[in-house]
């Protein structure tokens, strides 16, 4: 919390080393564009098929930050995922933007989990 009793949330999204190799594999792999659009179909899928069982605190802490580091604006820059998206789906959340790196993170970890299994696996398979 900071001085006025509020919480603290991150304003750059840093992802871990591993996870930037799974952003490096869906762009070849899927084709994606940047590594922001690859990024924000992790954050989509894992909210949309994983949201009921991230622990978001406890992988906040557990998942490293020592990868690429994006600017919270450069993700989303109106606002739409982190304090709508977000902040509808979990009306508690106070850091919407800590939910938001846990959760691109481990929509992360599930696509690379599913590419590992099936050789034949494509992007329309996650939607």
């Amino acid at each position: 919390m900071n001085n006025h009793g509020i919480m603290e949330d991150y304003k750059n999204i840093r992802i871990s080393l591993d996870a930037d190799v799974i952003v490096d594999e869906m762009i070849d792999r899927f084709c994606f564009p940047t590594r922001v659009s690859a990024m924000r179909f992790a954050l989509a899928f894992a909210l949309r098929d994983y949201r009921t069982e991230i622990d978001f605190e406890k992988l906040d802490t557990a998942y490293e930050k020592n990868g690429t580091n994006l600017n919270t604006g450069t993700i989303d820059d109106q606002n739409l995922i982190f304090r709508t998206l977000i902040l509808t789906l979990f009306p508690d959340c106070e850091t919407p933007y800590k939910f938001a790196r846990v959760a691109i993170i481990y929509g992360l970890y599930k696509i690379k989990d599913l590419m590992s299994s099936n050789p034949t696996f494509t992007i329309t398979d996650l939607m």
